[in-house]
């Protein structure tokens, strides 16, 4: 394209950028930023948001924030790159904390910012935020979104509140296997051995178990002495 003399714009940089997150080409991707830097694209939102996904995606958290840093006029889906960005990096502390920010700048969450906030609370059983989420998401128009449901399920679960946890999981218009997962592996983890045995075998009836139901199901065992049903799972799968 180059070759040919034409100039890429903020849809040509979003999808070279994809595949070098997608190869983990970091070097490829600073390449491409500093050609967008050059051709002033680096501070468009698409753009900005396809660097920091990148980044992410290759584990340069702190080259990611600067990206973020730069673009003064942010949407959704800006604030929702970084917010990931901290998320699967490690960082669920700094993911709250921007998701606060995030708020104070009045941008409107979305269905992406409260997975990807309630998992973050969920990862440091930081149950006193997550219910924060909980009402936040309610007051915001979430109250029948699965997918905020299910996160708030994996929180409520890995933070010992198995009851609240297994109340929306009963109260979920559709149960994917995530949904399952989340709830078998919140007893297993809880020590609840017994239940989440019982929940797998509900499951098998109405989904496709994967290989996380597998591990959850044996951790299950681990956790309540079961090895005779450890084994019998494990020679069965």
């Amino acid at each position: 394209m180059l070759d040919y003399g034409l100039a890429p714009d903020n849809f040509t940089f979003p999808f070279v950028l994809k595949a070098c997150s997608a190869l983990s080409a970091i070097e490829e991707g600073r390449n491409i930023h500093e050609h967008a830097i050059r051709t002033g694209w680096e501070t468009d939102v698409f753009v900005g948001a396809a660097l920091i996904d990148m980044y992410a995606k290759c584990g340069c958290v702190e080259s990611a924030r600067q990206v973020f840093d730069k673009i003064e006029v942010r949407d959704a889906v800006l604030w929702n790159s970084m917010l990931a960005a901290y998320s699967q990096n490690g960082h669920p502390d700094e993911s709250l904390d921007l998701c606060s920010e995030m708020a104070s700048a009045g941008v409107r969450p979305t269905e992406a910012t409260l997975v990807t906030v309630i998992s973050a609370s969920a990862d440091i059983a930081a149950l006193h935020q997550g219910t924060e989420l909980h009402g936040f998401s309610w007051r915001h128009g979430f109250v029948s979104n699965d997918r905020v449901k299910t996160a708030l399920v994996d929180m409520y679960a890995k933070c010992g509140s198995v009851r609240i946890a297994r109340s929306l999981f009963e109260r979920l218009k559709e149960k994917r296997v995530v949904s399952w997962n989340a709830m078998i592996t919140g007893y297993a983890i809880r020590g609840h051995a017994t239940e989440a045995l019982v929940l797998f075998e509900e499951m098998k009836e109405k989904a496709l178990p994967d290989h996380i139901t597998f591990v959850g199901v044996l951790a299950a065992c681990r956790h309540g002495g079961l090895l005779d049903e450890g084994w019998m799972f494990l020679n069965r799968w």
